[in-house]
Protein backbone atom coordinates (compact mmCIF):
# COMPACT_ATOMS: atom_id res chain seq x y z
CA UNK A 1 0.00 0.00 0.00
CA UNK A 2 2.72 2.46 0.44
CA UNK A 3 3.97 2.23 -2.85
CA UNK A 4 0.48 3.16 -4.04
CA UNK A 5 0.47 6.09 -1.53
CA UNK A 6 4.14 7.08 -3.17
CA UNK A 7 2.70 6.83 -6.58
CA UNK A 8 -0.24 9.33 -6.09
CA UNK A 9 1.91 11.70 -3.91
CA UNK A 10 4.07 11.52 -6.54
CA UNK A 11 1.53 12.26 -8.88
CA UNK A 12 0.17 15.16 -7.06
CA UNK A 13 3.72 16.36 -6.50
CA UNK A 14 4.49 16.60 -10.47
CA UNK A 15 1.32 18.85 -10.50
CA UNK A 16 2.74 20.93 -7.99
CA UNK A 17 0.38 19.89 -5.10
CA UNK A 18 1.39 20.28 -1.54
CA UNK A 19 0.97 17.27 0.19
CA UNK A 20 1.09 17.11 4.25
CA UNK A 21 0.45 14.67 7.15
CA UNK A 22 -1.18 16.52 9.58
CA UNK A 23 -4.30 15.77 12.08
CA UNK A 24 -6.97 16.76 9.37
CA UNK A 25 -8.07 15.38 6.11
CA UNK A 26 -8.51 18.65 3.97
CA UNK A 27 -8.52 20.12 0.51
CA UNK A 28 -7.36 23.88 0.31
CA UNK A 29 -8.27 25.28 -3.10
CA UNK A 30 -6.55 28.41 -3.37
CA UNK A 31 -2.85 26.79 -2.73
CA UNK A 32 -3.07 22.91 -4.26
CA UNK A 33 -2.36 21.87 -0.64
CA UNK A 34 -3.49 18.51 0.47
CA UNK A 35 -3.71 17.46 4.03
CA UNK A 36 -4.34 13.82 5.68
CA UNK A 37 -4.34 12.62 8.80
CA UNK A 38 -0.97 10.74 9.51
CA UNK A 39 -2.51 8.78 12.21
CA UNK A 40 -4.45 6.69 9.42
CA UNK A 41 -3.75 3.39 8.28
CA UNK A 42 -1.85 3.50 4.78
CA UNK A 43 -5.10 2.27 3.12
CA UNK A 44 -7.45 5.01 4.34
CA UNK A 45 -4.71 7.60 3.68
CA UNK A 46 -5.33 6.63 0.42
CA UNK A 47 -8.36 6.97 -0.02
CA UNK A 48 -8.30 10.28 2.05
CA UNK A 49 -5.75 11.00 -0.96
CA UNK A 50 -8.03 10.33 -3.87
CA UNK A 51 -11.22 12.03 -2.08
CA UNK A 52 -9.48 15.27 -1.83
CA UNK A 53 -7.92 14.98 -5.11
CA UNK A 54 -11.87 15.12 -6.33
CA UNK A 55 -12.58 18.22 -4.77
CA UNK A 56 -10.06 19.40 -6.98
CA UNK A 57 -10.87 18.27 -9.91
CA UNK A 58 -14.26 19.23 -9.32
CA UNK A 59 -13.70 22.87 -8.44
CA UNK A 60 -11.33 23.02 -11.78
CA UNK A 61 -14.53 22.98 -13.62
CA UNK A 62 -15.69 26.54 -13.16
CA UNK A 63 -18.80 27.37 -14.26
CA UNK A 64 -19.78 23.48 -13.92
CA UNK A 65 -19.11 23.40 -10.84
CA UNK A 66 -21.03 26.95 -10.09
CA UNK A 67 -23.99 25.16 -11.63
CA UNK A 68 -23.81 21.67 -10.17
CA UNK A 69 -23.42 23.31 -6.83
CA UNK A 70 -25.46 26.67 -6.73
CA UNK A 71 -25.90 26.73 -3.39
CA UNK A 72 -22.46 26.47 -2.36
CA UNK A 73 -21.98 29.27 -4.65
CA UNK A 74 -24.32 31.43 -3.57
CA UNK A 75 -22.91 31.00 0.12
CA UNK A 76 -19.63 32.61 -1.15
CA UNK A 77 -21.38 35.94 -1.40
CA UNK A 78 -23.90 35.73 0.86
CA UNK A 79 -23.41 33.96 4.70
CA UNK A 80 -26.65 33.25 5.44
CA UNK A 81 -27.47 30.69 2.56
CA UNK A 82 -25.35 28.60 4.81
CA UNK A 83 -28.27 28.26 6.42
CA UNK A 84 -30.57 26.60 4.31
CA UNK A 85 -30.90 22.94 3.43
CA UNK A 86 -30.14 23.50 -0.19
CA UNK A 87 -26.19 24.54 1.02
CA UNK A 88 -25.73 21.22 2.94
CA UNK A 89 -26.97 19.42 0.46
CA UNK A 90 -24.80 20.88 -2.22
CA UNK A 91 -22.06 19.65 0.54
CA UNK A 92 -23.20 16.32 0.66
CA UNK A 93 -23.27 16.03 -3.34
CA UNK A 94 -19.55 17.47 -3.50
CA UNK A 95 -18.29 14.77 -0.77
CA UNK A 96 -20.21 12.15 -2.91
CA UNK A 97 -18.68 13.30 -6.10
CA UNK A 98 -15.32 13.59 -5.15
CA UNK A 99 -15.41 10.14 -3.68
CA UNK A 100 -16.77 9.06 -7.01
CA UNK A 101 -14.00 11.12 -8.88
CA UNK A 102 -11.26 10.14 -6.18
CA UNK A 103 -12.05 6.26 -7.55
CA UNK A 104 -12.42 7.08 -11.25
CA UNK A 105 -8.66 8.21 -10.80
CA UNK A 106 -7.30 5.33 -8.97
CA UNK A 107 -8.36 3.54 -12.26
CA UNK A 108 -6.82 5.84 -14.92
CA UNK A 109 -3.54 5.66 -12.49
CA UNK A 110 -3.89 2.01 -12.37
CA UNK A 111 -3.28 2.47 -8.44
CA UNK A 112 -4.12 -0.97 -6.56
CA UNK A 113 -7.01 -0.22 -4.52
CA UNK A 114 -9.76 -2.39 -2.98
CA UNK A 115 -12.83 -1.12 -3.92
CA UNK A 116 -14.88 -2.82 -1.56
CA UNK A 117 -12.97 -1.37 1.07
CA UNK A 118 -12.71 2.23 -0.80
CA UNK A 119 -16.75 1.93 -0.73
CA UNK A 120 -16.52 1.14 3.22
CA UNK A 121 -14.58 3.84 3.83
CA UNK A 122 -16.21 6.42 1.91
CA UNK A 123 -20.06 5.36 3.22
CA UNK A 124 -18.40 5.97 6.75
CA UNK A 125 -17.37 9.32 5.44
CA UNK A 126 -20.23 10.40 3.70
CA UNK A 127 -22.58 9.35 6.73
CA UNK A 128 -21.06 11.64 9.21
CA UNK A 129 -22.34 14.52 6.25
CA UNK A 130 -25.33 12.90 6.04
CA UNK A 131 -26.15 13.41 10.11
CA UNK A 132 -24.94 16.94 9.49
CA UNK A 133 -27.80 17.69 6.91
CA UNK A 134 -30.43 16.00 8.50
CA UNK A 135 -29.71 17.89 11.90
CA UNK A 136 -32.82 18.94 13.29
CA UNK A 137 -31.65 22.71 13.52
CA UNK A 138 -33.37 25.59 11.64
CA UNK A 139 -33.14 26.02 8.19
CA UNK A 140 -34.17 28.69 5.87
CA UNK A 141 -35.28 26.85 2.16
Amino acid sequence: MKRQIEKFISFLEKDRFKVDATNENAFYSGTKRITYDGRQADEAVLFTLLHEYGHYKLRCAGKKYAKRYFSQKKADKDGRSKRSIAYKVDILREEYDAWRIGLEVAKELNLKINRQNYEKHSAICLKTYCGWVCDSGNYEY
